[in-house]
C-alpha cells in the first residue's frame, strides 16, 4: 500500500537507471526534441477498488515528480495515467508461475464478471491457498509504476519514425502491430 519510490526495494534502483538511461538519451541527443513523456501506474487487483486507484495514480504521480525534479519538463509534455486493477498483468504473471490452480484463476481472470466478484472466486480456490501464495508471488509485481514513453522528434532518422509509430499502436492498443 505505498505510493512513493524506495530505491532499496526489489530492483527499483536499476528500473530507475533505466528510465534515467532512457530519458538521458533523448535529451542528449542534439538531433532529437523531447515532444511528450508519459507514464502509467499500476496497482494489483486485490485490495478494494477504491484502494487500488489510490494507489495506482499515487505511484504514478510519484514517478512523474522524480523525474520532473530531475529534469524539470513542462507540465504540458507529460502525460500520467493510472491503471487501478491490472488483470492482464496479473493474467499474465499467473500463466508464467507455478502457481497450482492457475488454469482455473485465468478462467476466473477470463470471465465477463464484476472485479470483485473474480477476487471472491479466486479466493476461494483450494480454501484461500491459490490466494495466498498469489499475495506472496505475484500480486507484488503489478505494484508499480513502471511504464515510461518518450515521444519525440528527430531528423532523418528512420528507427525514430518506427518508435514513435509503435507508441502511437501501443496507445490504441494495437500491440501486435506494434511490436511489427
Amino acid at each position: 500500500s505505498k505510493t512513493y519510490i524506495n530505491p532499496d526495494y526489489r530492483n527499483n534502483r536499476s528500473e530507475l537507471a533505466k528510465i534515467i538511461a532512457t530519458v538521458d538519451s533523448v535529451r542528449n541527443d542534439s538531433d532529437i526534441k523531447v515532444r511528450q513523456l508519459y507514464f502509467k501506474g499500476f496497482a494489483s487487483p486485490e485490495s478494494p477498488y477504491s484502494n487500488n486507484e489510490r494507489l495506482a495514480k499515487g505511484r504514478t504521480a510519484s514517478l512523474k515528480k522524480y523525474v520532473q525534479d530531475l529534469y524539470h519538463f513542462p507540465e504540458e509534455m507529460i502525460v500520467a495515467e493510472s491503471e487501478p486493477e491490472n488483470w492482464e498483468g496479473l493474467r499474465r504473471l499467473v500463466l508464467a508461475s507455478a502457481i497450482e490452480e492457475k488454469d482455473k484463476v485465468v478462467e476466473i481472470i477470463d470471465m465477463d464478471l464484476p472485479d470483485e466478484e473474480k477476487k471472491l472466486k479466486i479466493k476461494a480456490i483450494d480454501n484461500g491457498k491459490v490466494w495466498q501464495k498469489m499475495l506472496k508471488e505475484v500480486y507484488p509485481h503489478l505494484r508499480s509504476a513502471r511504464y515510461l514513453a518518450v515521444y519525440y522528434d528527430s531528423t532523418n532518422d528512420e528507427a525514430v519514425d518506427a518508435v514513435n509509430a509503435a507508441n502511437d499502436l501501443i496507445d490504441e492498443g494495437k500491440y501486435a502491430e506494434a511490436y511489427e
